[in-house]
């Protein structure tokens, strides 16, 4: 297990009501002598975060594991839990290529809301990390100074995976069917994921 130091005003942390497959919860919580939250203790995950993913990757299996995660991200919504602090490096690929999310002590219960709304929401963060780390590859800066790439994605079916409306597999399916489409190419990993990507764009 590992300890990370708790920094926060309310002196709160979230714990599931339920174990998870995919999402690393605090397990123990640590106080100090006057009863001050410190931090907590969590299973160590070991693995690349989700910006610095292996290019050999197989694509397959990603895809497969973000279904997962999917359907994990449905589960947790249906408890009424509201996914916080979703980004790159809060998304672990572990030696196994499975998907593990950790840092999810901001995660809390929102008890009067409905699920369709806390699950659109939740999938609107995955979204964005997953297209963002996995297809673009770029800072936020470089993607608004590349036109080009900026038109690409910017279409209905990716905002609405941004909306949390379709999930994110659903979009990445389309990009790589519409790249082996215009470059002939089999799409086996993530390198050839992102150079097929570069090269459509050239083209553009």
């Amino acid at each position: 297990m590992v300890y990370k130091e708790f920094i926060s005003n309310n002196n709160r942390c979230f714990i599931s009501k339920k174990d998870s497959d995919s999402f690393i919860f605090p397990k123990i919580l640590v106080y100090n002598s006057d009863d001050v939250l410190l931090g907590y203790l969590m299973d160590y995950v070991k693995g690349h975060t989700f910006d610095k993913i292996d290019g050999n990757l197989d694509m397959k299996r990603l895809l497969y594991q973000v279904k997962l995660l999917e359907d994990e991200i449905l589960n947790q919504s249906m408890h009424n839990v509201i996914i916080t602090d979703l980004n790159f490096g809060n998304i672990i690929i572990n030696s196994k290529g499975e998907i593990k999310i950790i840092d999810t002590d901001p995660y809390y219960y929102l008890k009067y809301e409905s699920c369709s709304v806390i699950y659109e929401r939740n999938l609107s963060s995955l979204s964005y990390a997953i297209i963002h780390g996995l297809l673009l590859d770029y800072s936020d800066e470089e993607v608004d100074k590349d036109l080009r790439l900026k038109n690409y994605f910017l279409n209905k079916e990716k905002n609405d995976c941004y909306f949390g409306v379709h999930r994110p597999s659903l979009f990445l399916e389309n990009v790589l069917f519409e790249m082996a489409h215009r470059t002939r190419q089999n799409i086996r990993n993530v390198d050839d994921c992102r150079n097929n990507l570069k090269y459509i764009l050239k083209r553009k």
